[in-house]
Formats: C-alpha cells, structure tokens, sequence
C-alpha cells in the first residue's frame, strides 16, 4: 500500500533501504498510475540514490535521469500538460500550465537536473550545458510561483543554489545569501537547509565560521526528531559530520 511504501521510505537510511522503498512504490504505481504523491516521491528517492549511494558519475547520471523520467510521469496525470507533450512540447514549456498538486515532481524535476550539472559533467563542458541551468531554473521558478514555501523551504534552497552558479549562467552571489537566509527562517527545523549553506555557499565565500555553526548544528540534531525526510537527514547528517572532520573543525 501507499502507506507502507511510506512507512519504508522513512526506514531507509542505507542503499537496501532505499532500493527496498524504490520497489514498494513502483508496486504501487502498478496499481494506482495517478498516484502524483507517489511518483514525486519515487524520484526523490532516486535522487537519494544518486546522491548519496552511488559513486560512479554514470551510476549517478541514471539515478538522476530516472528521477527526471518519474517526475514527468507525475506531470502527465495532467490533461493539458499531457496533450502539450504529446503536441510536442518541452517539459519546461508545458509545465507552465501546472497547479499546485505538482509542486513536489516539477521542484525535483529541476533538483535533478541540477545535481546532474553539478556531478556528471565534465568541467570543462560545464560552460557549453548553461541550457540545463536555465531549464532547471524555469521549472524552478513554476514551482516557486505556486509555492514559494514548499518543503520547509526546499525551492529557496534551490534558489540559493542556483544563484551560485557563474555570472554567466545567471549567478548573484547576494541573491544566493538571501535564497538561504530564506530557507532556513521558513524551514528553521530542516537539516536540508543550514547543510546546504555550509557545504555550498559557505564553501565558496570562505566563511569558516558561519559553515562550522551551521555544520555543528546540523549534526546535534535527531535526524528522526527534526523535520524533513529521514532518509535525507541521515545523509545530510552523515555528508556534515564528513565535512567538519575534513576542514579540521572536530576537536
């Protein structure tokens, strides 16, 4: 049932967790194809997988290009968007049209898309793939329109995110300090959000003490006691505790 695909998403906190929540959700979208919920949160998990449980970039380029498939599926439960596509439009053009249900596939849609940018290319072709940048930020920005606050402040995060990119693919580094700041007064409980300003935008601005306090608080945390997924939070616990140790900040 949905429930216990839920109930196993919340357990899985290693790969056999994450594979066993990956099988209990397709076993229910074999059933139930327009299920939206349960497609958004197949390919987050699928995200989770890329992200913290594969290590070859072409492990993690599959994890995340099914994470896109999956979150289109959830979009083509709509009518209008599914006519769109079938007229032969972009994803990131039909997904204008999207109402709030959608929030959730079309937000890890462009999540995605950026950690593919991110971890799967190439530096040096970087620079020729700003396009990815530019169509993650447009399915952003739908998402964003509909729910600013979403997730405990996942799309300010991917805002912050996104701002950190080159200038030329749109980078602002004060819009990113704003994106985050946002984040984490609207999702003040969320691992997610204070992990993400120390590991991105406190690495890059050289702020070794603003990444230690929030890298500190992050791992004082209960990751079964704080809100957000704990399938995430264990990572993100785990990816902080790394990152204190690695920049010398444990005693």
């Amino acid at each position: 049932s949905f429930e216990e695909a839920v109930a196993l998403q919340n357990k899985a906190v290693d790969r056999a967790g994450v594979l066993k929540s990956i099988a209990a959700f397709e076993a229910v979208l074999a059933d139930d194809p327009g299920n939206i919920e349960a497609w958004a949160r197949l390919a987050n998990m699928h995200i989770l997988l890329g992200a913290a449980y594969e290590s070859k970039v072409s492990a993690k380029r599959d994890a995340y290009r099914k994470a896109m498939q999956l979150s289109v599926q959830a979009m083509l439960t709509d009518p209008a968007f599914a006519a769109e596509i079938k007229n032969g439009s972009m994803v990131w053009e039909a997904a204008a049209g999207l109402g709030e249900a959608y929030v959730a596939p079309v937000s890890f849609w462009s999540t995605a898309l950026f950690y593919q940018y991110d971890e799967c290319l190439n530096k040096l072709f970087k620079p020729f793939n700003l396009r990815w940048i530019r169509r993650a930020e447009q399915m952003l920005a739908y998402a964003y329109r509909l729910d600013p606050d979403w997730g405990g402040g996942q799309l300010h995060f991917s805002y912050g995110i996104y701002y950190l990119m080159p200038k030329i693919a749109g980078g602002n580094l004060e819009k990113s300090k704003d994106y985050f700041a946002k984040a984490v007064a609207v999702g003040d409980g969320w691992l997610l959000n204070r992990w993400g300003r120390a590991r991105y935008l406190y690495e890059l601005t050289g702020d070794a003490d603003g990444q230690r306090e929030d890298l500190e608080w992050v791992v004082a945390q209960d990751p079964y006691a704080v809100q957000g997924p704990a399938c995430w939070n264990v990572f993100i616990q785990r990816d902080a505790r790394k990152l204190l140790a690695e920049k010398g900040f444990t005693d």
